[in-house]
């Protein structure tokens, strides 16, 4: 997966220009898909279409595209080298992921250490024989 983007603070305006930069993209690509036969990888596909469109893109401009990537490969659970161009949105019909995006800027390690740490557990363990209750 690609690196994060460190934070930073910007103007709302260009994250949205290149939020929906990314998501006229994914459109693009549901159209392109639907009279082929043969899949690629979907970064080959999202590659394709940045290099065929007329927009050229400042350094912050292609950070926050690759923030998006970022999200979606997150939504995936995969590197989008590693996803279907042809079946990457198969949950579209049931879109969980539709809200602002949000770095967490130091990342979730104090969480998996807190997690990772032994838990002090005691159960009792119930068996059902089948006879009568």
């Amino acid at each position: 997966m690609r690196p994060f983007v460190k934070s930073e603070s910007m103007a709302r305006g260009p994250d949205l220009r290149m939020e929906h930069h990314f998501n006229t993209i994914l459109d693009i690509l549901s159209d392109w898909r639907l009279d082929k036969k043969k899949d690629i990888p979907l970064i080959v596909a999202h590659k394709e279409c940045v290099s065929q469109s007329a927009e050229r893109y400042s350094k912050t401009e292609m950070k926050l595209l690759d923030l998006h990537i970022n999200n979606l490969e997150y939504a995936c659970g995969a590197s989008l080298s590693s996803v279907s161009a042809l079946n990457w949105d198969q949950n579209e019909r049931f879109p969980q992921f539709g809200r602002d995006h949000a770095i967490v800027t130091y990342g979730f390690s104090d969480v998996l250490e807190e997690l990772s740490k032994p838990l002090n557990t005691e159960f009792e363990i119930f068996r059902f024989t089948g006879g009568e209750h």
